[in-house]
C-alpha cells in the first residue's frame, strides 16, 4: 500500500487484501469507516463505524481517527474508508478526512484507503470469510 501519511493520496485497497489484513495480517490495524446512508441495511464489515454521507463531517470524522491512533501508541493504523460501491462517497468521505488530517499535521502512522468495489464487491467474501460480516442478510 502506497503512502503512509495523509498528505500523501488516498490509496485504494482490494477486497481480498482487507481480509487478510482482518483475518490475519495483525501488523497493521484496520479501522473501517462505512459512509453509507440508508443502503448500510442488511451488513456490514465487522467492527465497521457508521458515519452516514448525509450528516458526514470530516472534522469529527478526523477527531474519531486521530483517537484510535493514540490508542495504538505510535502502530500503523489503515483507515479504509467504503460505501456501497465506493465511487463516489467513500472516496469523497476519505479525500475531506484527508485534507482535515493534512490541514492539522495529523499525519503520522496513518493511511487513508478507499475498498475497491466497495460492500458490494467485498461482500462476495461472506461465504468463504463470515466472521468479517455482521448483520448480513442472506
Amino acid at each position: 500500500m502506497a503512502g503512509s501519511t495523509p498528505d500523501a493520496r488516498v490509496t485504494r485497497v482490494s477486497g481480498s487484501e482487507l481480509i487478510r489484513l482482518l483475518t490475519g495480517d495483525k501488523r497493521t490495524q484496520v479501522l473501517v469507516v462505512d459512509v453509507r446512508d440508508d443502503d448500510f441495511e442488511g451488513g456490514n464489515i465487522k467492527g465497521a463505524h457508521h458515519f452516514p454521507s448525509e450528516s458526514f463531517e470530516a472534522d469529527n470524522v478526523a477527531d474519531f481517527v486521530v483517537a484510535s491512533a493514540k490508542k495504538l501508541g505510535g502502530e500503523r493504523l489503515l483507515v479504509v474508508f467504503h460505501c456501497m460501491y465506493s465511487q463516489q462517497r467513500g472516496p469523497s468521505m476519505a479525500e475531506l478526512v484527508r485534507a482535515e488530517l493534512a490541514e492539522r499535521g495529523a499525519s503520522e502512522n496513518l493511511e487513508l484507503s478507499v475498498l475497491s468495489g466497495g460492500f458490494v464487491s467485498f461482500s462476495r467474501f461472506a461465504t468463504k470469510h463470515p466472521e468479517v460480516f455482521e448483520n448480513l442478510e442472506r
